[in-house]
Protein backbone atom coordinates (compact mmCIF):
# COMPACT_ATOMS: atom_id res chain seq x y z
CA UNK A 1 0.00 0.00 0.00
CA UNK A 2 0.81 3.56 -0.81
CA UNK A 3 0.40 6.57 1.88
CA UNK A 4 -2.28 9.01 0.30
CA UNK A 5 -1.80 12.64 1.54
CA UNK A 6 -3.92 15.23 1.01
CA UNK A 7 -2.46 18.28 -1.44
CA UNK A 8 -2.46 21.65 1.22
CA UNK A 9 -2.84 24.34 -1.10
CA UNK A 10 -1.65 28.07 0.26
CA UNK A 11 -4.21 30.15 1.90
CA UNK A 12 -6.99 32.01 -0.23
CA UNK A 13 -5.93 30.05 -3.00
CA UNK A 14 -8.11 26.28 -2.58
CA UNK A 15 -9.31 25.35 -5.69
CA UNK A 16 -7.29 27.52 -7.84
CA UNK A 17 -6.22 26.62 -11.24
CA UNK A 18 -4.23 28.28 -14.20
CA UNK A 19 -5.71 27.55 -17.38
CA UNK A 20 -3.91 28.11 -20.65
CA UNK A 21 -6.39 28.59 -23.99
CA UNK A 22 -4.92 27.47 -27.00
CA UNK A 23 -4.58 31.42 -28.29
CA UNK A 24 -4.14 34.05 -25.90
CA UNK A 25 -2.86 34.10 -22.35
CA UNK A 26 -2.84 31.82 -19.13
CA UNK A 27 -5.52 33.40 -16.81
CA UNK A 28 -5.75 32.11 -13.57
CA UNK A 29 -9.81 30.44 -12.33
CA UNK A 30 -11.49 28.96 -9.69
CA UNK A 31 -12.54 25.36 -10.12
CA UNK A 32 -16.49 25.03 -8.04
CA UNK A 33 -19.36 22.59 -8.74
CA UNK A 34 -22.22 24.48 -10.41
CA UNK A 35 -24.52 21.07 -10.72
CA UNK A 36 -27.52 21.59 -7.84
CA UNK A 37 -26.31 17.70 -6.81
CA UNK A 38 -29.62 16.48 -4.71
CA UNK A 39 -26.91 14.42 -3.05
CA UNK A 40 -23.43 15.58 -2.05
CA UNK A 41 -21.55 12.04 -2.85
CA UNK A 42 -18.31 10.98 -1.30
CA UNK A 43 -15.02 13.40 -1.29
CA UNK A 44 -11.87 12.29 -2.83
CA UNK A 45 -9.54 13.11 0.08
CA UNK A 46 -6.65 11.07 2.02
CA UNK A 47 -9.21 9.06 3.97
CA UNK A 48 -10.65 7.21 1.15
CA UNK A 49 -7.81 7.08 -0.62
CA UNK A 50 -6.19 5.04 1.74
CA UNK A 51 -9.37 2.84 2.51
CA UNK A 52 -9.79 2.11 -0.91
CA UNK A 53 -6.35 0.82 -1.23
CA UNK A 54 -6.33 -3.10 -0.22
CA UNK A 55 -3.99 -4.93 1.68
CA UNK A 56 -3.57 -7.94 0.03
CA UNK A 57 -1.43 -11.05 0.45
CA UNK A 58 -0.69 -14.23 -0.55
CA UNK A 59 0.48 -17.09 1.82
CA UNK A 60 0.33 -20.96 1.50
CA UNK A 61 -2.31 -22.77 4.39
CA UNK A 62 -0.29 -24.19 6.90
CA UNK A 63 -0.21 -28.09 7.47
CA UNK A 64 -3.33 -29.84 8.63
CA UNK A 65 -5.47 -26.51 8.36
CA UNK A 66 -8.71 -25.81 5.92
CA UNK A 67 -9.86 -22.51 4.77
CA UNK A 68 -12.95 -21.27 3.69
CA UNK A 69 -13.62 -17.99 1.71
CA UNK A 70 -14.41 -15.22 3.88
CA UNK A 71 -13.01 -17.11 7.09
CA UNK A 72 -11.11 -15.14 9.36
CA UNK A 73 -7.36 -16.17 9.36
CA UNK A 74 -3.81 -15.71 10.96
CA UNK A 75 -0.51 -15.70 9.34
CA UNK A 76 2.01 -16.97 11.63
CA UNK A 77 5.31 -18.90 11.61
CA UNK A 78 4.76 -20.43 14.66
CA UNK A 79 4.09 -23.64 12.41
CA UNK A 80 6.12 -26.79 11.67
CA UNK A 81 8.86 -26.38 9.28
CA UNK A 82 7.49 -29.64 7.05
CA UNK A 83 5.76 -26.12 5.08
CA UNK A 84 8.77 -24.44 4.59
CA UNK A 85 10.83 -26.03 1.62
CA UNK A 86 12.03 -29.15 1.45
CA UNK A 87 16.00 -29.49 -0.44
CA UNK A 88 16.21 -33.09 -1.61
CA UNK A 89 19.31 -35.40 -1.70
CA UNK A 90 22.19 -36.20 -0.23
CA UNK A 91 24.36 -33.27 1.71
CA UNK A 92 26.78 -33.90 5.00
CA UNK A 93 25.48 -31.49 7.51
CA UNK A 94 28.75 -28.78 7.46
CA UNK A 95 26.87 -27.64 3.99
CA UNK A 96 23.68 -27.08 5.50
CA UNK A 97 22.79 -23.77 6.30
CA UNK A 98 22.59 -22.25 9.65
CA UNK A 99 18.89 -22.01 10.48
CA UNK A 100 18.00 -24.59 8.23
CA UNK A 101 16.22 -27.79 9.98
CA UNK A 102 17.74 -31.70 9.60
CA UNK A 103 16.20 -34.51 10.82
CA UNK A 104 16.97 -37.17 13.54
CA UNK A 105 15.16 -40.10 14.50
CA UNK A 106 14.11 -40.59 18.11
CA UNK A 107 12.99 -44.34 18.87
CA UNK A 108 11.44 -44.85 15.49
CA UNK A 109 9.95 -40.83 15.44
CA UNK A 110 11.19 -38.34 13.26
CA UNK A 111 12.52 -35.39 15.53
CA UNK A 112 13.33 -32.09 13.98
CA UNK A 113 16.60 -29.95 14.44
CA UNK A 114 17.72 -26.49 13.37
CA UNK A 115 20.83 -26.23 12.60
CA UNK A 116 22.52 -23.26 14.91
CA UNK A 117 26.10 -23.21 13.86
CA UNK A 118 28.34 -24.13 11.63
CA UNK A 119 32.27 -25.12 13.26
CA UNK A 120 34.54 -23.65 15.59
CA UNK A 121 32.08 -20.80 17.80
CA UNK A 122 35.41 -19.23 19.10
CA UNK A 123 38.83 -19.91 20.68
CA UNK A 124 37.22 -20.76 23.65
CA UNK A 125 36.13 -23.77 23.06
CA UNK A 126 38.04 -27.33 22.39
CA UNK A 127 38.69 -28.24 19.17
CA UNK A 128 36.59 -31.14 19.57
CA UNK A 129 33.55 -28.25 19.68
CA UNK A 130 34.28 -28.18 15.59
CA UNK A 131 31.28 -29.48 13.35
CA UNK A 132 27.94 -29.11 13.12
CA UNK A 133 25.60 -27.54 15.91
CA UNK A 134 22.15 -28.74 16.43
CA UNK A 135 19.43 -27.82 18.88
CA UNK A 136 16.50 -29.84 19.42
CA UNK A 137 13.31 -27.73 17.73
CA UNK A 138 10.54 -28.83 20.52
CA UNK A 139 11.35 -29.23 23.70
CA UNK A 140 12.02 -33.27 24.64
CA UNK A 141 10.16 -32.88 28.28
CA UNK A 142 9.87 -30.69 30.92
CA UNK A 143 11.98 -31.42 34.07
CA UNK A 144 13.96 -29.56 37.11
CA UNK A 145 17.50 -28.20 35.98
CA UNK A 146 18.66 -29.78 39.00
CA UNK A 147 16.10 -31.09 41.61
CA UNK A 148 18.45 -30.26 44.87
CA UNK A 149 18.53 -26.91 43.94
CA UNK A 150 21.81 -27.12 42.81
CA UNK A 151 23.36 -24.91 40.03
CA UNK A 152 26.34 -26.72 39.60
CA UNK A 153 26.24 -28.48 35.64
CA UNK A 154 28.23 -31.62 36.22
CA UNK A 155 26.07 -34.10 38.44
CA UNK A 156 22.54 -31.14 37.69
CA UNK A 157 19.58 -33.36 36.60
CA UNK A 158 19.57 -31.80 33.09
CA UNK A 159 22.83 -32.89 32.40
CA UNK A 160 22.59 -36.71 33.24
CA UNK A 161 18.34 -36.61 31.54
CA UNK A 162 20.48 -35.64 28.50
CA UNK A 163 23.04 -38.13 28.78
CA UNK A 164 20.57 -40.83 29.05
CA UNK A 165 19.29 -39.34 25.43
CA UNK A 166 21.74 -40.82 23.42
CA UNK A 167 20.23 -44.29 23.10
CA UNK A 168 17.21 -42.56 21.65
CA UNK A 169 19.20 -42.26 18.15
CA UNK A 170 19.72 -44.56 15.37
CA UNK A 171 23.14 -46.18 15.38
CA UNK A 172 24.42 -43.89 12.64
CA UNK A 173 23.24 -40.34 14.71
CA UNK A 174 25.16 -41.97 17.86
CA UNK A 175 28.20 -42.38 16.05
CA UNK A 176 28.05 -39.21 14.45
CA UNK A 177 27.28 -37.43 17.90
CA UNK A 178 31.03 -35.96 18.91
CA UNK A 179 32.27 -36.35 22.41
CA UNK A 180 33.17 -32.87 23.02
CA UNK A 181 34.09 -30.16 26.03
CA UNK A 182 32.24 -27.41 26.51
CA UNK A 183 32.59 -24.26 27.98
CA UNK A 184 30.80 -23.96 31.51
CA UNK A 185 30.79 -21.71 35.14
CA UNK A 186 31.22 -24.00 38.22
CA UNK A 187 28.26 -22.22 39.40
CA UNK A 188 27.76 -22.70 43.34
CA UNK A 189 28.37 -19.49 44.19
CA UNK A 190 31.48 -19.24 41.86
CA UNK A 191 31.76 -17.12 38.84
CA UNK A 192 34.37 -18.79 37.19
CA UNK A 193 34.30 -20.43 33.62
CA UNK A 194 36.32 -23.48 32.71
CA UNK A 195 37.00 -23.91 28.91
CA UNK A 196 39.01 -25.29 26.04
CA UNK A 197 40.39 -28.43 27.41
CA UNK A 198 38.91 -27.63 30.95
CA UNK A 199 35.71 -27.79 29.81
CA UNK A 200 33.21 -30.17 30.79
CA UNK A 201 32.72 -33.33 28.08
CA UNK A 202 29.73 -34.56 27.20
CA UNK A 203 28.13 -35.38 24.31
CA UNK A 204 24.23 -33.93 24.13
CA UNK A 205 24.28 -30.25 26.49
CA UNK A 206 22.07 -27.24 26.74
CA UNK A 207 23.05 -24.51 25.22
CA UNK A 208 24.90 -21.28 27.70
CA UNK A 209 23.20 -17.66 27.50
CA UNK A 210 26.03 -16.26 25.69
CA UNK A 211 25.64 -18.91 23.18
CA UNK A 212 22.00 -17.59 22.17
CA UNK A 213 22.84 -14.29 22.26
CA UNK A 214 22.26 -13.04 26.11
CA UNK A 215 25.63 -11.17 26.03
CA UNK A 216 26.44 -7.69 25.97
CA UNK A 217 24.71 -5.23 25.24
CA UNK A 218 21.98 -7.36 25.25
CA UNK A 219 22.74 -7.99 28.84
CA UNK A 220 25.14 -6.94 31.65
CA UNK A 221 24.85 -8.37 34.62
CA UNK A 222 24.82 -11.99 36.28
CA UNK A 223 25.54 -13.76 33.13
CA UNK A 224 28.98 -15.62 32.90
CA UNK A 225 30.79 -15.62 30.13
CA UNK A 226 30.88 -19.73 29.61
CA UNK A 227 30.51 -19.24 25.34
CA UNK A 228 30.19 -17.37 22.38
CA UNK A 229 26.98 -16.58 20.64
CA UNK A 230 26.58 -18.81 18.22
CA UNK A 231 25.93 -18.01 14.23
CA UNK A 232 22.02 -18.06 14.31
CA UNK A 233 21.52 -16.32 17.30
CA UNK A 234 22.48 -13.05 16.00
CA UNK A 235 21.22 -10.21 15.98
CA UNK A 236 21.01 -10.52 19.72
CA UNK A 237 17.72 -11.02 20.89
CA UNK A 238 15.92 -11.58 17.52
CA UNK A 239 12.60 -13.17 18.36
CA UNK A 240 12.23 -15.53 15.99
CA UNK A 241 9.90 -18.76 15.72
CA UNK A 242 12.86 -20.92 15.82
CA UNK A 243 14.80 -19.92 18.76
CA UNK A 244 11.91 -19.69 21.50
CA UNK A 245 9.60 -22.44 21.95
CA UNK A 246 5.86 -21.36 22.23
CA UNK A 247 4.01 -21.61 25.68
CA UNK A 248 7.13 -22.77 27.50
CA UNK A 249 10.34 -21.75 28.97
CA UNK A 250 13.43 -23.70 28.52
CA UNK A 251 16.83 -24.13 30.16
CA UNK A 252 20.06 -23.05 29.48
CA UNK A 253 23.11 -24.25 31.01
CA UNK A 254 23.92 -20.81 32.52
CA UNK A 255 24.04 -20.17 36.04
CA UNK A 256 22.86 -16.80 37.06
CA UNK A 257 26.05 -15.50 38.67
CA UNK A 258 24.06 -12.55 41.99
CA UNK A 259 25.76 -13.46 45.04
CA UNK A 260 23.39 -15.59 47.37
CA UNK A 261 21.53 -17.12 45.00
CA UNK A 262 21.27 -20.54 43.14
CA UNK A 263 19.64 -19.52 39.97
CA UNK A 264 20.19 -21.13 36.31
CA UNK A 265 19.50 -18.99 33.08
CA UNK A 266 16.52 -20.12 30.88
CA UNK A 267 14.46 -18.67 27.83
CA UNK A 268 10.91 -17.26 27.82
CA UNK A 269 8.25 -17.92 25.69
CA UNK A 270 8.75 -13.93 24.62
CA UNK A 271 12.44 -14.31 24.13
CA UNK A 272 15.06 -12.96 26.03
CA UNK A 273 15.83 -14.69 29.13
CA UNK A 274 15.37 -14.70 32.84
CA UNK A 275 16.41 -16.37 35.70
CA UNK A 276 14.78 -19.29 38.07
CA UNK A 277 15.64 -21.41 41.26
CA UNK A 278 16.61 -25.10 39.35
CA UNK A 279 14.05 -27.21 40.86
CA UNK A 280 11.41 -25.50 38.52
CA UNK A 281 9.94 -27.32 35.90
CA UNK A 282 10.74 -26.26 32.91
CA UNK A 283 11.57 -27.44 29.02
CA UNK A 284 14.24 -29.56 28.34
CA UNK A 285 15.68 -28.87 25.15
CA UNK A 286 18.99 -30.65 23.95
CA UNK A 287 22.04 -29.34 21.39
CA UNK A 288 24.50 -31.44 20.08
CA UNK A 289 27.44 -31.39 17.80
CA UNK A 290 28.01 -33.56 14.52
CA UNK A 291 30.64 -34.85 12.73
CA UNK A 292 30.28 -32.50 9.78
CA UNK A 293 31.04 -35.09 7.38
CA UNK A 294 27.50 -36.74 7.74
CA UNK A 295 25.22 -37.41 5.20
CA UNK A 296 21.48 -36.74 5.61
CA UNK A 297 18.71 -36.51 3.12
CA UNK A 298 17.71 -33.56 2.16
CA UNK A 299 16.70 -30.85 4.71
CA UNK A 300 14.14 -28.18 5.15
CA UNK A 301 14.99 -24.47 4.85
CA UNK A 302 13.90 -22.88 7.86
CA UNK A 303 10.54 -21.75 8.14
CA UNK A 304 7.26 -20.24 6.18
CA UNK A 305 4.57 -17.86 7.11
CA UNK A 306 1.43 -19.72 6.42
CA UNK A 307 -2.26 -19.39 7.29
CA UNK A 308 -3.80 -20.91 10.10
CA UNK A 309 -6.90 -20.96 11.43
CA UNK A 310 -6.30 -22.00 14.97
CA UNK A 311 -7.28 -20.67 18.45
CA UNK A 312 -8.69 -17.68 17.84
CA UNK A 313 -7.67 -15.96 14.46
CA UNK A 314 -7.96 -12.26 13.71
CA UNK A 315 -5.80 -11.01 11.54
CA UNK A 316 -6.90 -11.01 7.77
CA UNK A 317 -9.90 -12.52 5.91
CA UNK A 318 -9.68 -15.32 2.77
CA UNK A 319 -10.10 -14.12 -0.25
CA UNK A 320 -10.55 -17.78 -1.94
CA UNK A 321 -10.91 -21.34 -0.08
CA UNK A 322 -8.31 -24.31 -0.27
CA UNK A 323 -6.73 -26.90 1.48
CA UNK A 324 -2.99 -27.45 3.01
CA UNK A 325 -0.11 -26.44 0.91
CA UNK A 326 -2.40 -24.34 -1.21
CA UNK A 327 -1.52 -20.92 -1.64
CA UNK A 328 -4.39 -18.12 -1.53
CA UNK A 329 -5.05 -14.47 -1.07
CA UNK A 330 -6.46 -12.72 2.35
CA UNK A 331 -6.65 -9.11 2.81
CA UNK A 332 -5.61 -7.58 6.09
CA UNK A 333 -7.34 -4.21 5.32
CA UNK A 334 -9.63 -2.42 2.10
CA UNK A 335 -12.06 -3.14 -0.20
CA UNK A 336 -11.79 -6.09 -2.28
CA UNK A 337 -14.67 -8.82 -4.24
CA UNK A 338 -15.24 -11.51 -2.45
CA UNK A 339 -17.77 -13.84 -4.31
CA UNK A 340 -21.08 -14.93 -1.84
CA UNK A 341 -20.36 -11.75 0.28
CA UNK A 342 -24.08 -9.84 0.41
CA UNK A 343 -24.62 -6.52 1.29
CA UNK A 344 -24.69 -5.76 5.34
CA UNK A 345 -22.86 -8.97 5.97
CA UNK A 346 -20.63 -8.58 8.67
CA UNK A 347 -17.83 -11.00 9.74
CA UNK A 348 -16.17 -10.11 13.12
CA UNK A 349 -13.26 -11.27 14.97
CA UNK A 350 -11.18 -9.63 18.03
CA UNK A 351 -9.12 -7.76 15.77
CA UNK A 352 -9.87 -7.80 12.13
CA UNK A 353 -13.77 -6.59 11.12
CA UNK A 354 -15.11 -7.20 7.75
CA UNK A 355 -18.55 -5.67 6.34
CA UNK A 356 -20.50 -6.57 2.89
CA UNK A 357 -20.01 -3.01 1.44
CA UNK A 358 -22.23 -4.48 -1.14
CA UNK A 359 -23.21 -7.45 -2.78
CA UNK A 360 -19.86 -9.43 -4.31
CA UNK A 361 -17.54 -6.43 -2.61
CA UNK A 362 -16.16 -6.98 1.34
CA UNK A 363 -14.78 -3.49 2.82
CA UNK A 364 -12.20 -4.75 5.58
CA UNK A 365 -11.03 -2.92 8.88
CA UNK A 366 -7.98 -3.99 9.85
CA UNK A 367 -6.75 -5.48 12.60
CA UNK A 368 -4.85 -3.24 15.63
CA UNK A 369 -2.43 -4.14 18.73
CA UNK A 370 -4.85 -2.92 21.98
CA UNK A 371 -2.93 -0.04 23.97
CA UNK A 372 -1.76 -0.54 27.49
CA UNK A 373 -3.19 -2.62 30.30
CA UNK A 374 -3.35 -1.84 34.03
CA UNK A 375 -4.33 -4.05 36.52
CA UNK A 376 -4.81 -3.29 40.39
CA UNK A 377 -5.24 -5.40 43.51
CA UNK A 378 -3.89 -6.05 46.92
CA UNK A 379 -3.00 -8.58 48.73
CA UNK A 380 -2.31 -9.70 52.87
CA UNK A 381 1.57 -10.07 53.99
CA UNK A 382 2.38 -13.67 55.30
CA UNK A 383 4.76 -12.54 57.51
CA UNK A 384 7.46 -14.59 55.65
CA UNK A 385 10.47 -13.72 53.73
CA UNK A 386 13.47 -15.83 51.80
CA UNK A 387 13.89 -17.57 48.58
CA UNK A 388 11.77 -20.43 50.12
CA UNK A 389 8.94 -17.72 50.94
CA UNK A 390 8.42 -15.73 47.71
CA UNK A 391 5.56 -12.85 47.11
CA UNK A 392 3.75 -14.46 43.94
CA UNK A 393 1.20 -12.28 41.70
CA UNK A 394 -0.43 -13.64 38.85
CA UNK A 395 -1.98 -10.94 35.84
CA UNK A 396 -4.39 -11.36 32.93
CA UNK A 397 -1.63 -9.59 30.92
CA UNK A 398 2.21 -9.65 30.87
CA UNK A 399 3.10 -6.93 33.03
CA UNK A 400 6.18 -4.44 32.05
CA UNK A 401 6.14 -2.70 35.72
CA UNK A 402 4.69 -3.36 39.17
CA UNK A 403 4.55 -0.83 41.90
CA UNK A 404 3.33 -2.21 45.49
CA UNK A 405 2.84 -0.01 47.92
CA UNK A 406 1.89 -0.20 51.84
CA UNK A 407 -1.44 1.11 53.57
CA UNK A 408 -0.54 3.18 55.30
CA UNK A 409 -3.19 2.76 57.95
CA UNK A 410 -1.80 -0.74 58.50
CA UNK A 411 1.58 -0.55 58.34
CA UNK A 412 4.61 2.29 58.73
CA UNK A 413 5.03 2.70 54.91
CA UNK A 414 9.24 2.84 55.14
CA UNK A 415 8.96 0.55 52.41
CA UNK A 416 7.58 -0.13 48.63
CA UNK A 417 8.39 -1.66 45.26
CA UNK A 418 8.89 -0.58 42.22
CA UNK A 419 10.02 -1.98 38.77
CA UNK A 420 10.63 -2.70 35.37
CA UNK A 421 10.70 -5.48 33.22
CA UNK A 422 12.95 -5.39 30.21
CA UNK A 423 14.26 -8.20 27.79
CA UNK A 424 15.76 -9.54 29.02
CA UNK A 425 16.69 -8.24 32.48
CA UNK A 426 15.18 -6.92 35.35
CA UNK A 427 15.51 -3.51 36.66
CA UNK A 428 14.00 -1.84 40.19
CA UNK A 429 14.62 -1.74 43.61
CA UNK A 430 12.86 -1.98 47.31
CA UNK A 431 12.61 1.99 48.20
CA UNK A 432 13.87 3.08 51.34
CA UNK A 433 17.55 2.64 52.33
CA UNK A 434 17.44 -0.84 51.45
CA UNK A 435 20.47 -0.53 48.84
CA UNK A 436 20.27 -4.18 47.74
CA UNK A 437 16.88 -4.21 47.21
CA UNK A 438 14.98 -7.87 46.11
CA UNK A 439 15.58 -10.76 43.98
CA UNK A 440 12.39 -11.28 41.27
CA UNK A 441 11.57 -14.10 38.71
CA UNK A 442 9.39 -12.90 35.95
CA UNK A 443 8.10 -15.65 33.83
CA UNK A 444 5.13 -14.89 31.76
CA UNK A 445 1.91 -13.46 33.36
CA UNK A 446 3.22 -14.55 36.77
CA UNK A 447 5.66 -12.10 39.21
CA UNK A 448 7.84 -13.92 42.12
CA UNK A 449 10.21 -11.69 44.59
CA UNK A 450 11.67 -12.71 47.73
CA UNK A 451 14.32 -10.61 50.11
CA UNK A 452 16.73 -12.13 52.42
CA UNK A 453 16.63 -9.66 55.10
CA UNK A 454 13.33 -9.54 56.45
CA UNK A 455 9.27 -9.90 55.77
CA UNK A 456 9.15 -6.11 56.33
CA UNK A 457 11.47 -5.36 53.11
CA UNK A 458 10.28 -8.04 51.31
CA UNK A 459 6.97 -6.26 51.47
CA UNK A 460 4.82 -8.97 53.21
CA UNK A 461 4.67 -8.09 57.04
CA UNK A 462 2.10 -10.72 58.62
CA UNK A 463 -1.52 -9.51 58.41
CA UNK A 464 -0.56 -5.91 56.89
CA UNK A 465 -2.80 -5.14 53.60
CA UNK A 466 -0.21 -4.16 50.32
CA UNK A 467 -1.87 -2.77 46.87
CA UNK A 468 -0.44 -3.34 43.68
CA UNK A 469 -1.02 -1.35 40.31
CA UNK A 470 0.73 -3.28 37.48
CA UNK A 471 1.04 -1.98 33.67
CA UNK A 472 1.39 -4.32 30.25
CA UNK A 473 0.02 -5.33 27.51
Amino acid sequence: MISVENRVPNPGQEGRVLITPESGSPFYATLAMADGATQPGTPWNRNTGNLLQADIRNYPIASGQTVTAGQVVDVTSDVPPTVGQYVPGSIQVQNVPVGSFITRTENGVPQYYLVVHQGLPSEMYDASCNGTWVLRLNIYENGAWDAGNSNVLPGADIFTTMAGMLTLFDAETQAAIKTIKIPYCVGGGQSTVKSGADGLECKIFPLSAYEVGLAPPAVTEYVPEDGATLDFFKPVLAKDPRRISPNANWWLRSPYIRTGLTWVWYEPPTGGGSGASPNSSYGIRPTFVLDPTLEVDGYYTGYTEAITTSGTPSQAIALQGGSAGDTIPVIFSGVARLSGVTQGQEITSPGVQGFGAMDGWLSVFPYWTPGAKIATGSYVGAGTYGSNNPNTLVFPFEPKMLMVLPNPASVTPSYSGFWCFGNPGITGQISSNYSSGSILSVSGTTVSWYNTSSSEVQLNNNNKTYYYVAIGY
